[in-house]
């Protein structure tokens, strides 16, 4: 896809709603390459996380969000961009709530968080299973931009030392 993060995220509005505590991360669904329980992959030592033959860069996304961390129960698996190859990132994260669409949202200020700006896209109201699962307050995230350059080197690292 083409365009800003805004515009894809029009065309696609489908997305994942992660549950990280009292906040619902919301994945657009265009970027996720796969959604799998915890058990259904194995995590070395490493930090890689082996899919069926597939490596993956393993990150815990509350750690990475400065979040409290639930019970992780999921990973959703990614394929970033950098440097023009892409990297295979697995996202550690806690219940995967549902598939939904956002009903509205609001752009959020860039000095609301000092770190991970570009992460934070825009605020939403949890919809009903979102808050019956915990959720008080949404947050749309651009999962390309999540990683900074330190971590994607050394995910690269990582995963050739896999």
């Amino acid at each position: 896809m083409t365009g800003t993060f805004e515009q894809q995220r029009r065309s696609d509005s489908l997305c994942v709603m992660l549950g990280l505590g009292a906040i619902v991360c919301a994945v657009p669904s265009s970027e996720v390459g796969r959604l799998l329980l915890v058990d259904e992959a194995r995590l070395r030592r490493n930090g890689v996380l082996e899919v069926e033959g597939g490596k993956f860069a393993a990150w815990d996304l509350a750690r990475l969000l400065g979040f409290k961390h639930p019970a992780p129960s999921s990973w959703v698996l990614l394929s970033v961009p950098h440097r023009g190859e892409r990297v295979p990132i697995a996202l550690r994260a806690g219940q995967c709530l549902e598939v939904a669409q956002i009903d509205s949202s609001q752009k959020l200020p860039s000095s609301m968080f000092r770190e991970r700006r570009g992460a934070f896209v825009r605020a939403f109201n949890p919809g009903p299973r979102q808050r019956a699962a915990g959720g008080v307050v949404g947050l749309l995230l651009d999962p390309l931009a999540l990683l900074t350059e330190l971590e994607l080197q050394s995910s690269i690292t990582r995963l050739a030392a896999a």
